[in-house]
Order: structure tokens, then C-alpha cells, then sequence
């Protein structure tokens, strides 16, 4: 099952090297002017817990409204849980009064999307486009490079692009925690608001390949995935 945020980073981080403390997670370069929350703050309904985790970051880097885009849509589609439907009651009437034209498109985005008869969201490749993954991927590649560092006390190279599946909801027997005999591994994980679980492999080639699922309210799920030659890959 998954862990809990202060004692995974505990566990995860055993033994990697000291971190480099002004370094930028994101971008991997020196100079690091803020700390960003690897799960953003706006993502929990009411106060955040107190064991948030943040990293050091330019904000230059995890400033953008990328994060308001993929917010808002995760809470829409999420219609089973408690705290999305708190949020939809409460943050997004607000933010919705701000920004009417995002709101629209966010709505419609989520109306053309597709249910199967159980009742879990995908998004077919021909509608992947109405997402607009231009506004959303880069959040979702920040968290997932955050989550690296946490396993790794490493950088995830610039140089690394990250591939992500726009498929949003996962049928039960493809969900990650079922998958453990294939060593998925939890991950990061606030109750109710998002888990994770990832793997990671190489192979006699030095390809090295991590794949993350990155679950939003127990329901909107995205993949991402990383691969690099290891003997290629430099610091960026």
C-alpha cells in the first residue's frame, strides 16, 4: 500500500547521496530561488497537511497557470470523490468567476471525453487534442521529476522527456496497485487527494526506464514515463 508522505521520503531517500541544496529540481540548474510543493497546495480541499513536501526550485520554473489548467480539469472528472466535490463547490465556483473562458474549456474538454460502461473517463486519441496537453503536461512532467528526485536524491537530466499518456481513468484490473508482481512500487501518497506508484528498469544496454502513475482523488489517473541511455545521459 502506499506510504505516507514524511516516512516514503524517508525510506526512499535512505542512503543516496547528500542533496545538493540549491539546486532546481525542475530544471536541474544552480541558483535556486524558492521552494515549490511537489504536489500543489491548490490540489487539497481546506488547509494542506503539514507534511506537504517541498522542493527548492526556480520560481521561474513552477510559476505558470499549467497548474490551474490541470487542477481544475482532474477536479471535474473526478466525480466520485468527496474532496473533488468539495473543491468543485467551493475553489472552482470562485475561480470560475475569474476565469469564465478557461472554465468553458475545461468543462467541454471533460463533456467530450468518453465513459465505458462502468463508468471510467477516457479521453480517445482522436479528442486527446481538446485537453489542450500544452497546458497540462507540464505540470504533471514537474511532478513526476519531483518524484524522482525523492526516490533518487538525483536530477532527473533536462535532456530526459517524458513521455505522458493522456488516458485518464484506469479499468480496475489495470490499476497500478494490482500490479505489484511486476515491481510497481508506492509511492508519494496524500489520502484521497493523490497516490503514486512507479517502477523502474534497465536493460543489458543501458537503457534505463521509469514509468509513474500519478492518480488524482482516487480516480484520474495519468502515465508517465522516462527513457535514457545511462551511459549517454549528462547532467543537464
Amino acid at each position: 500500500r502506499s506510504i505516507a508522505p514524511k516516512r516514503w521520503v524517508e525510506l526512499a531517500t535512505k542512503g543516496t547521496r547528500p542533496r545538493r541544496p540549491s539546486v532546481c529540481y525542475v530544471c536541474g540548474k544552480p541558483g535556486a530561488d524558492s521552494r515549490d510543493h511537489v504536489i500543489p497546495r491548490s490540489f487539497f480541499g481546506g488547509r494542506p497537511p503539514s507534511n506537504i513536501v517541498t522542493l527548492k526550485a526556480h520560481k521561474a520554473c513552477h510559476d505558470d497557470d499549467g497548474e490551474d489548467y490541470l487542477r481544475f480539469f482532474v477536479i471535474n472528472a473526478a466525480t466520485r470523490s468527496i474532496t473533488a466535490d468539495y473543491l468543485r463547490r467551493t475553489k472552482v465556483v470562485r475561480y470560475a468567476a475569474k476565469n469564465p473562458r478557461l472554465m468553458m474549456e475545461i468543462h467541454e474538454a471533460v463533456q467530450n471525453a468518453e465513459r465505458d460502461a462502468v463508468g471510467n473517463l477516457y479521453v480517445a486519441d482522436e479528442l486527446a487534442v481538446s485537453i489542450r496537453p500544452e497546458r497540462m503536461w507540464p505540470t504533471l512532467e514537474r511532478i513526476t521529476r519531483g518524484l524522482y528526485y525523492l526516490v533518487t536524491g538525483e536530477i532527473l537530466p533536462a535532456s530526459v522527456e517524458l513521455g505522458i499518456d493522456p488516458r485518464l481513468m484506469l479499468p480496475p484490473q489495470m490499476r497500478p496497485e494490482r500490479w505489484a508482481e511486476f515491481n510497481n512500487k508506492a509511492g508519494l501518497n496524500y489520502k484521497g487527494v493523490f497516490d503514486s506508484w512507479y517502477y523502474r528498469s534497465i536493460d543489458e544496454a543501458g537503457v534505463e526506464r521509469w514509468g509513474w502513475w500519478l492518480r488524482f482523488y482516487g480516480e484520474v489517473t495519468f502515465f508517465c514515463v522516462a527513457t535514457w541511455n545511462t551511459s549517454q545521459a549528462t547532467e543537464p
